[in-house]
């Protein structure tokens, strides 16, 4: 007769679980490393759990013994909230700014700058390593170093060995914005207020506000004008509007400055209600003289039915002008009406194109496609020098504006379309010669990742603002059979009708290889990192 084993030896019985763990929790525990989005990864243990991995927000840095209070539990994690740095880092330096603690804005102002962007450079690499398979030659960051590591790794021998170029930092990390979106309220992390407060929500607090009173980011001017507008709301007695109840009268206030030509566009939005429009305009005008253009936009809720926006010019001229240098002796000047997308750094904007057309080999291209286009700046430096550029992009307002800025140098070689990136192909009656693509977070679908490589464009520059789904889309486009067998069963469209429908056998795809990788550092004080990657059409796998 045989012993009956005792449930405690019943592995799933008794993994160690943290169910005796509580929201609210005060621990103490070892930052071991940042994660992606400047999350601290630390490992806490008591006499129950080993190792057990614990999330914590609010800026601690690798290296440093926190206190954090527990804000969800999980099977083999936690989430928790910075409450007090133990033992500091070296590294840490003390926040410029007084709201770093509440604001949400900066991810990285108690790091000091070289370690930043040394942290972004190593995120890049982990990603490609890590999610994409890749190996990393010896000096790029995160690069493995030792059998424990490559074991770690998980890297594919498949695949090349890639090497990363050192990031290209921001001469400036501070005053570097060129646009800031600040909301009303009358609720503040302390209670309610009597009076309406302008600034910046904190984070995962959507009906909160903190007064801004300064901030490193955006212009001293541009902090200025907000704390005027805030001191004229308050004169006027002018509402807060709440979504809550739909009522109330000042919502947001956008300030957009042109960093090349001095220009200023001030933005306040209201509701439908009645508003002292003349009384604005005349003071705004006489006290910021600096001012371009002047808007008011009016916003109209009604349940069951669309938000409606309409912009109103109240003085000045209806756009705010930007001059761009990249390449040659083409300055590109780009009119931007008040809701229109344009990189927030427009310093560091001109680096990255500059970045994509060294990558091209220069700006004089045949024939380029621009995909996820959105107000066309890359594609248009390129139609500058001569070539043909088709760019594409879903959004409506930014294909409007990219046509405009257009029209406006004088371009004449570049179109745009309005549609999916899948309505192209039909488009398309020549090959062309460079495809750039710059998709948003989510990175490329696997279906129309697909349709592109079908296209066998010899020379592809991928510009990301991720690097977790940059690495999963590398892996697809350069990753050979494995990769193959995961994109056959995506559906492809039909020459006839563009509709998706039968499986596509992978076998045919083509194979490309990453020649360049170059991170940007777009964002300083932040944990967002821009990559652009260069990669040719492998024709020896064909």
């Amino acid at each position: 007769m045989h012993p009956v084993k005792p449930a405690c030896l019943t592995p799933r019985l008794c993994y160690p679980t943290a169910m005796h763990l509580k929201k609210g929790l005060s621990i103490e525990l070892t930052i071991h490393d940042l994660a992606f989005e400047g999350v601290a990864v630390g490992r806490y243990s008591d006499d129950v759990l080993t190792d057990y991995v614990v999330f914590v927000s609010g800026g601690a840095l690798a290296g440093e013994k926190v206190r954090a209070s527990l804000t969800k539990i999980k099977k083999n994690y936690a989430e928790a909230q910075l409450e007090e740095v133990l033992s500091p880092s070296p590294q840490r330096i003390t926040p410029r700014c007084k709201h770093f603690e509440i604001c949400g804005g900066c991810t990285f102002q108690s790091l000091d700058y070289p370690n930043q962007l040394g942290w972004k450079e190593k995120t890049v690499a982990d990603a490609l390593r890590k999610i994409g398979g890749f190996r990393l030659e010896m000096g790029s960051s995160g690069a493995v170093t030792s059998p424990e590591q490559a074991g770690m790794a998980q890297t594919c021998d498949k695949l090349p060995a890639l090497k990363i170029a050192p990031i290209l930092g921001c001469a400036e990390p501070w005053f570097y914005r060129n646009k800031m979106e600040y909301s009303f309220g009358d609720e503040t992390l302390e209670g309610r207020t009597d009076e309406p407060v302008l600034g910046l929500h904190p984070p995962k607090k959507f009906y909160q506000v903190f007064e801004l009173q300064e901030c490193f980011l955006e212009s001293p001017l541009s902090v200025e004008v907000a704390r005027g507008v805030q001191a004229w709301v308050r004169e006027h007695k002018l509402p807060v509007y709440h979504s809550r109840r739909d009522d109330g009268v000042v919502r947001n206030l956008i300030i957009r400055e042109g960093k090349n030509t001095g220009e200023l566009l001030v933005n306040l939005i209201t509701t439908s209600n009645d508003f002292p429009e003349a009384e604005f305009t005349s003071w705004a005008t006489s006290t910021f003289p600096q001012i371009t253009s002047l808007y008011r936009t009016v916003v109209s809720v009604q349940r069951g039915h669309r938000t409606v926006q309409k912009e109103y010019l109240l003085a000045g001229k209806p756009t705010l002008s930007e001059k761009l240098h990249v390449t040659g002796e083409k300055e590109l000047t780009f009119e931007i009406l008040p809701q229109a997308f344009f990189q927030p750094n427009t310093r560091q904007a001109e680096l990255l194109y500059r970045t994509v057309v060294e990558f091209a080999g220069g700006a004089k291209q045949d024939r380029v496609l621009d995909l996820f286009c959105g107000t066309g700046t890359i594609g248009m430096f390129f139609a500058a020098q001569g070539g043909a550029v088709f760019g594409i992009d879903i959004n409506k307002s930014a294909i409007d504006n990219a046509r405009r800025n257009a029209t406006f140098n004088g371009l004449e070689n570049i179109d745009f379309l309005c549609g999916d990136i899948g309505q192209l192909f039909n488009r398309l009656t020549e090959k062309p010669t460079l495809m750039i693509t710059d998709p948003p977070r989510s990175g490329i679908d696997k279906k129309n990742l697909l349709k592109l490589m079908e296209l066998r464009i010899p020379r592809w520059i991928y510009v990301s603002c991720n690097p977790t789904t940059l690495a999963r889309d590398l892996k697809l486009i350069c990753g050979g059979a494995e990769a193959e067998a995961e994109l056959a069963g995506a559906e492809a469209p039909t020459e006839a009708t563009g509709e998706t429908s039968a499986k596509v056998d992978g076998a045919s795809l083509p194979r490309y290889a990453i020649k360049k990788i170059q991170p940007v550092d777009m964002f300083p004080q932040t944990y967002h990192v821009e990559t652009v990657c260069l990669i040719e059409l492998d024709e020896t796998a064909q």
